[in-house]
């Protein structure tokens, strides 16, 4: 009986970090920061973070997508349809609270890439307080 139960619970985190692997977390340690109100799940790659200055840093961050936001996106995108994430290189100002994207990366289910772009003169604006962008400048300007 015993061993039946630690038989199960092997199979069980086996699959759990096959599934894992799959979905792209092996390729560094993605932590997760936040989850929205419509289900999105929010994570930061901490092998990707880089220290730019003192004060600055650079991070990816992985947004996987809800039903809900899948289908938003389906509706305005064709492209689109089987989009299950969105992986974006942010840059964090920790002393100014402040956050930019430098670049974003659009991920298909079987993790194909569907549509990327770079934008490095995209403006700096203010991490809302409470907002995912916020929680994402705690998370790492606290390292």
């Amino acid at each position: 009986m015993v061993k039946n139960r630690i038989r199960v619970m092997v199979a069980v985190g086996f699959t759990f970090f096959l599934l894992a692997n799959l979905n792209g977390y092996g390729a560094g340690k993605w932590i997760s920061f936040a989850t929205s109100e419509n289900g999105d799940e929010y994570f930061y790659n901490a092998a990707s973070l880089k220290q730019v200055s003192k004060t600055v840093a650079q991070v990816w961050q992985m947004k996987k997508l809800s039903t809900a936001s899948k289908g938003d996106y389906a509706k305005r995108y064709k492209n689109f349809n089987n989009l299950t994430s969105v992986n974006t290189l942010i840059e964090l100002d920790c002393k100014r609270k402040t956050i930019r994207s430098l670049s974003a990366v659009y991920y298909d289910d079987k993790g194909n890439t569907l549509e990327s772009y770079d934008n490095p003169d995209s403006g700096r604006r203010l991490a809302r307080p409470a907002s995912t962008s916020d929680l994402l400048r705690i998370a790492v300007c606290s390292k």
